[in-house]
Order: structure tokens, then sequence, then C-alpha cells
């Protein structure tokens, strides 16, 4: 079955069974997420969140990035996730459906933390909720994403499920049970695009492994089946499509989506502003056009795109960056 096809591959991963491409490619991933995130660390939701953490008493297991300040290890990766995510310039990955490492590294990291562990066994637990993410997404994302589903929640918890297993060193049956609970607390709606909510969705990813992880550590218990159960998580985020999983998670392992299957982000916006800025500049280079010589703009994007860009008309600088109306004007007006 697909969910212990996955969970078999998360609990037996280890750094030895891991080409040097891929130990590169999370490598790179890891040092990208770790600037955005201290770079968001100033954005007015990161506050807002670190704030609202410190106000609560608890364990200091692992450090909130660019604070100082430890707090429990779940809720390190739920600000942490937020934080890296709060500019939006963090990575992204077609094989993963998402932003990848928003949701998985701030997993990792607190785990990472709360165990003192080493440099190798952060980057296993990358590796395997990477791979893991990347092969479930080919099954549900679009889906799910016109849907209105954030992908970068929803296949994040799963994802960061992975992370954490991996580095707790859960065994099969542990890593089933994991995922099970992961599958209920995957969430993330769309229409909060352009608000603090989107890098909340980082987060509540990387928190949900966190939580998923140990709580199956300690025997609490979910469908073991979650991910092709008749009412299991791609059932229900397709809206129920008939999607034929029986090859999912079949390669898992003998290839790596982390060696090839990451983008970094050249604009702090959505991607699927980005080859509308190109494509603007590209214009105004050849052409050497100033906004007074533009009477008006049709912009013609794939399908899906105008799902993410859902700000005709953005009132500030979040909404902005899901708006590619304002990104042509931008692009127009500073040339740049």
């Amino acid at each position: 079955m697909s969910t212990e096809r996955l969970a078999r591959f998360v609990s037996e991963l280890t750094y030895d069974k891991i080409p040097p491409e891929a130990i590169r490619g999370a490598k790179q991933a890891i040092l990208d997420c770790v600037g955005v995130t201290i770079a968001g660390c100033d954005d007015e939701g990161s506050k807002i969140i670190t704030q609202f953490i410190k106000g609560e008493e608890g364990k200091p297991e692992a450090g909130i990035v660019g604070t100082g300040f430890k707090c429990p290890a779940s809720q390190a990766a739920w600000a942490n996730g937020t934080l890296a995510h709060a500019l939006d310039y963090d990575d992204y990955s077609a094989t993963f459906g998402g932003h990848p490492s928003v949701a998985l590294l701030p997993a990792v990291l607190a785990v990472g933390d709360q165990l003192h562990l080493s440099g190798k066994d952060i980057l296993v637990g990358y590796i395997a909720g990477f791979e893991l993410g990347s092969a479930l997404a080919p099954y549900c994302v679009m889906q799910s994403y016109l849907l209105g589903w954030h992908s970068t929640s929803t296949i994040g918890t799963i994802g960061a499920v992975g992370c954490a297993a991996n580095m707790l060193k859960l065994n099969l049956d542990q890593c089933k049970m994991a995922l099970g609970i992961g599958g209920s607390l995957a969430n993330g709606l769309k229409e909060n695009f352009g608000s603090m909510t989107k890098p909340l969705h980082a987060g509540n990813a990387a928190r949900n492994g966190v939580v998923a992880a140990a709580l199956s550590q300690r025997g609490f218990t979910a469908n073991e089946s979650i991910l092709e159960a008749q009412q299991g998580f791609i059932k229900v985020i397709t809206g129920g499509a008939q999607v034929d999983i029986t090859a999912m998670g079949q390669n898992i392992g003998d290839t790596y989506a982390v060696i090839d299957g990451l983008s970094f982000k050249p604009y702090p916006s959505c991607a699927g502003t980005h080859t509308t800025i190109d494509g603007t500049m590209a214009l105004i280079e050849e052409y050497g056009m100033k906004i007074g010589d533009v009477e008006e703009v049709e912009l013609r994007t794939p399908e899906g795109v105008e799902t993410a860009t859902i700000h005709n008309r953005p009132q500030t600088g979040l909404e902005g960056k899901f708006s590619n109306q304002y990104v042509v004007a931008a692009a127009l007006i500073d040339g740049n």
C-alpha cells in the first residue's frame, strides 16, 4: 500500500544511502531557506507570531531564528516556518507542488535542536521529507490546488511528518501512524494568499510534522493507510477524484527529486508573477518602453496561476506579491 511504502522509506533512510548529488541539493536548499528566514524576521507577521509564542511559557527546546529565544520544539517549528515564508522569497518545487523548504526545514531544525542531533541527521531528515512529499504530490497537487487547497501546507505537512519521523527514529508502524495523524492536521486555504496567514500555512505544516511524529512516538493512534483510504488524504483534498495511486512511491529512493527539483526565486513574490516580471522587463529593454507609452496590458497565464495571483487591485504589499497586474505596473513605473 502507498502509505506503507512511503513510511518504510522514511523509517529506513540513512545518510549512507543518499547520493552526494542529493546531499548537495539539500545543502543548497537549507542555505537558501535559512537566508530568507533571517530576512523575514522583521516582517510584521513574523514579529506578531514571535511575540505570541514568547508570551506563552514553555520548555526551551529549540530556537526561533533571529531572536536568541527558545521554546517548545513544535512552537519553534511553527514560528520559523512562518518567518521563512514571510517574504515569499523561498524556494519552490514543481515535483513537490509548492514551497518545500519552509515546511520541512523548520521541522528539521526544531527536532535537531531539541535532540542535539548532527548535521548529517539534519540533512537526512530534510531529504526524507522532501522525497516523501515529491512522491505524493503528482497524485493530488493540481486537483487540490484548483479546489483552493494550499499545497505548501497540505503536502508540506506530510513531508514535515517524514522529516520528524526520520529524525525521531520511528519504526515502520510508528511512521504510518504519524502520517495518519498528519493527514488530519493538514490544512491551508489559498483564499488567504496576500495576507499574514499565507506564511502561517508553512509554519502550520512544520509544526504539524513535529506534533504528529511526537504523538506517534508516544503511542497515539491514527489510520495507518491514510493516503489511499476511502476517506483519506488524497480522496478528500482532490474533491473525490478517481486517482490511480498504485505506482506511488515505487521508485522512491532509487532516484532523488531533491537533486534537480528545486527552483530559487529571483523576486520576493509568488512564482506565478515571475514570468510576468521577466516578460515586462524584456519588453522594456528591447523597446525602451516607458509607462507613458502603454495604453493597456493584456496578460495570459497558464492554468492555475490566476487562482494564486488573486489580487487584481492590491492595497498592501502582501497583496501585491500575489498580483500580476501590480508587478507589471511596478516594472513599467520603476524599471526594476
